[in-house]
């Protein structure tokens, strides 16, 4: 495996950025989604992403990842999940597509490194 494709690359923004799971509301609702690959459930109604894909975390909360194709630039296959951490800062991170079988992995130690810079 590539190097590359174990990177991740992170951003916290400020600004207000509609989260994901916002603008995606009603769409992970049967007959729109089948089940997916790792734990997932991929949204079918999209002819733009073959991976838009949702699953409930241990706390309850809703992940969604938004995955592009992958197609003639394999290189370009990025998966990008996204959260407001306040009203006014905005995490987003992205991870080649051929990791998306560690999501739960990688979104967990995104959001341990994020919560290891905050002060109490």
């Amino acid at each position: 495996q590539d190097v590359c494709d174990r990177i991740v690359w992170i951003s916290i923004e400020a600004g207000y950025y509609p989260p994901i799971a916002k603008q995606a509301d009603g769409f992970f609702v049967d007959p729109k989604t089948i089940p997916g690959p790792y734990g997932l459930r991929q949204f079918t109604g999209s002819d733009v992403y073959t991976g838009f894909y949702t699953a409930k975390l241990d706390g309850g909360q809703t992940y969604i990842v938004v995955c592009n194709m992958e197609g003639m630039f394999p290189h370009l296959a990025n998966c990008r999940y996204e959260e407001p951490l306040t009203a006014k800062v905005h995490l987003y991170y992205i991870f080649h597509r051929t990791r998306l079988a560690a999501w739960r992995d990688i979104h967990a130690k995104v959001l341990a490194l994020v919560a290891s810079f905050r002060k109490d």
